[in-house]
């Protein structure tokens, strides 16, 4: 498995919270309906970032994407539709210019929740 993993900023002009609503609600829809992508999709998980000292914080929100492979991620994301729709929605609610990716293996070493 391939793991995604993107750490963003909000655009300028709205809330952390309006950018995680927005995230959470349209944002999330819009990827459960694009059937291109989320075929290809093994497990989707939103990272709200919390202020330890009640300041803005720096970051907004971190994305986790799954997928079996790297041909599924180039799939997935190489759709007319994902780039029309879902890649396109972004800047309605984060700072493009903010955007870190990186891809990764995942190899969990304990896990107390299981």
């Amino acid at each position: 498995m391939i793991k995604i993993i993107t750490l963003f900023r909000r655009r300028p002009g709205i809330s952390h919270q309006q950018c995680i609503e927005y995230w959470r609600s349209t944002h999330a829809r819009l990827a459960q309906s694009d059937h291109e992508f989320w075929s290809r999709v093994r497990k989707y998980t939103q990272n709200y970032i919390v202020s330890r000292d009640g300041s803005d914080p720096q970051w907004d929100g971190v994305v986790e994407l799954w997928f079996d492979d790297q041909s599924s991620v180039d799939a997935a994301f190489g759709s007319a539709e994902t780039k029309a729709v879902l890649v396109a929605d972004l800047k309605h609610f984060v700072d493009i210019d903010s955007m870190i990716s990186v891809s990764a293996i995942e190899q969990t070493l304990y896990d107390a929740t299981e």
